[in-house]
């Protein structure tokens, strides 16, 4: 940072798993070691070392917001196949866990980038934030171990609003990579199936106007069909052919989205990409959420084609592999949490029951007990992605949890609703910086102009006087109507002029300005990664 260089130490962390015998942990605290001050430290003006606490709060942001799992012995950022490829090839199994490590889910790789320098192998251990749960369980009077992994991507990160769509090299954003495992407790077999989800993967940007909805911009076609195909090439190179199911609205600014996808999927032409468009909402309305079975029979061909691995670790590390997964479901919708979530469950489902059947356990029904398991870590994983990325519990997940829509899930999925709001607006801007400092996508130096200062600050004033009046306005509403029976005549007028004061000025004024008043990112910004 600008006062130097600061070592972060885990000093606290919580075990939440064990996969093939080696523990999973839980990032909980850390302490940061001020290791490498040089002489600028005394030289930092006030405005440098007001800029510095900043910077050092947003990394404490981060460590303490993001779900950070690690592992000393397991390689929790690859999946099962790719683990199998790797140590199945000489070279690479000889080779120090973190390089083994996909750099996509690396999320402190930046961070240690002074030790990858030095070859201090032993001091590096990977840090993957995402989601991890593996709980035993008995299908059918036969035992086994269900474990859950979901990895966020560290190479397009940011906040619901902040961060959209695709990079200009093909990387987008929330992306996760999902993967369901079970293991049969009688046999060393490993049986794996992995989706992903992320943005819509065009050029596009939705910042904070104060809006419930923010319009919705889409950039050039022929930069948007560039990254398009830089991001499924690489997609179908990592994981095979791509069914590509996309859950948005087909009407109002989401109409606009799923146009340009189709379009570009016309002009990628490659039989690697399926395109599937189902409308989540429009089918699903009035709580028939009976009515998924649609997208599921659409795509039911698909399970026995892409198939799913399987394979058995041998005492040597090597791997006995009996079959691989050949394709992937992405599956995507505005936000890729809550609709993608539910169908991402749903289509989980399938494949187990198929996986049961191919070890032959029967399959239908799910036994009482996994049936809650299954549903809960996919209600929980759909809570710790929600977190991440909007600052709020997932929506839907009654249905996760339940299997059915519920009107108490309903107030629940508005009062969530009312917190993205909040968030979003006011406060994701700070969050995106955070991350962007954290990842190295924005690096401070001395003798540049602080992105705190000048017109930021005012901008910052300005909405801080703006909330300050509505908070007035809102109180004294409050208070007058709460007391009618004691001044009647005035009270009344005070809180009628008072409600029609705060709705004068948020109509006319400020909703017209939005963009003014919410939070934005005053590092690196969105549309600097998209040029």
């Amino acid at each position: 940072l600008l006062s130097g260089k600061f070592l972060y130490v885990c000093t606290e962390a919580t075990e939440i798993a064990t996969i093939c015998g080696e523990k999973i942990y839980r990032f909980v605290n850390f302490e940061c070691i001020p290791y490498s001050l040089t002489l600028e430290k005394h030289r930092l003006n006030s405005r440098e070392w007001k800029d510095e606490r900043i910077y050092l709060d947003m990394m404490k942001m981060i460590f303490l917001r993001g779900n950070f799992l690690f592992s000393y012995g397991h390689n929790i950022t690859n999946s099962y196949q790719r683990i199998s490829v790797i140590e199945n090839d000489p070279e690479q199994s000889a080779l120090p866990l973190w390089k083994k490590a996909d750099e996509r889910f690396f999320w402190n790789r930046y961070l240690l980038r002074d030790f990858i320098n030095a070859g201090a192998s032993e001091w590096i251990v990977p840090l993957m934030d995402g989601f991890v749960s593996s709980q035993t369980s008995i299908q059918n009077g036969r035992r086994f171990t269900f474990t859950f992994i979901s990895r966020r991507s560290c190479q397009r990160v940011g906040t619901r609003f902040t961060c959209r769509g695709l990079d200009s090299e093909g990387y987008a954003a929330n992306f996760v990579e999902t993967e369901q495992i079970i293991s049969p407790e009688s046999t060393l077999q490993i049986l794996s199936f992995v989706m992903t989800r992320g943005s819509v993967p065009i050029l596009w940007e939705q910042p904070p106007t104060l809006k419930w909805m923010p319009p919705i911009t889409i950039f050039s076609p022929k930069k948007a069909a560039i990254a398009f195909r830089n991001h499924f090439s690489d997609q179908i190179r990592l994981y095979g052919r791509q069914i590509a199911v996309n859950l948005i609205n087909h009407k109002g600014g989401e109409l606009t989205l799923e146009k340009s996808y189709q379009s570009l999927v016309d002009e990628f032409n490659n039989r690697q990409l399926r395109y599937v468009s189902f409308d989540f909402h429009r089918e699903c309305k009035a709580l028939r959420w009976d009515k998924l079975s649609l997208l599921t029979d659409e795509v039911r061909s698909e399970f026995d084609d892409m198939g799913w691995f399987v394979g058995s670790e041998n005492l040597d590390s090597s791997w006995e592999i009996s079959r691989t997964q050949r394709a992937v479901f992405r599956v995507n919708c505005l936000d890729n949490l809550d609709r993608s979530n539910v169908v991402q469950s749903l289509f989980a489902r399938e494949i187990l029951r198929k996986q049961f059947d191919s070890l032959e356990i029967p399959s239908e029904p799910f036994s009482p007990g996994f049936e809650k398991v299954f549903k809960n870590i996919w209600a929980d994983n759909a809570d710790a992605m929600s977190l991440q990325y909007a600052g709020t519990k997932a929506l839907k997940t009654d249905y996760t949890r339940t299997g059915k829509r519920t009107v108490i899930g309903a107030l629940n999925d508005g009062y969530n609703s009312l917190q993205r709001y909040v968030l979003n607006n006011f406060h994701d801007g700070t969050t995106q910086d955070a991350y962007n400092v954290f990842l190295g996508q924005y690096v401070p130096h001395r003798g540049d102009t602080s992105p705190f200062s000048t017109g930021h600050s005012r901008r910052s004033i300005r909405s801080t006087l703006l909330k300050f009046f509505l908070a007035f306005a809102t109180a004294i509403s409050a208070v007058s109507l709460s007391l009618p029976q004691i001044f009647p005549f005035s009270v009344t007028r005070i809180s009628v002029a008072s409600l029609v004061l705060l709705f004068v000025t948020t109509r006319v004024y400020i909703m017209p300005h939005g963009k003014v008043y919410t939070s934005i990112p005053k590092t690196v910004s969105d549309l600097q990664a998209v040029d």
